[in-house]
């Protein structure tokens, strides 16, 4: 996949709870960056091809993960 918001971009991969459980998600992970959030545990989806792809074909400057430390992620 290659989109022009990906080029010269930090990359947020967060899991969709974490912003509900972390007040201040968006002012110290989201804000500059771009955001894809699923849900590892109860999506039927295996995203590891499409992140690949994002990452292969585009200039991304970082990638963070954010995550539960809990069982559900």
């Amino acid at each position: 996949m290659n989109a022009s918001y990906f080029n010269n971009t930090n990359l947020l991969i967060a899991a969709d709870c974490t912003a509900y459980a972390y007040a201040n998600t968006h002012g110290e992970y989201m804000k500059g960056k771009v955001t894809l959030i699923g849900c590892p545990k109860l999506d039927d989806v295996d995203y590891s091809e499409k992140l690949t792809e994002i990452i292969k074909n585009n200039d991304i400057k970082s990638v963070i993960v954010l995550r539960m430390e809990v069982p559900c992620c």
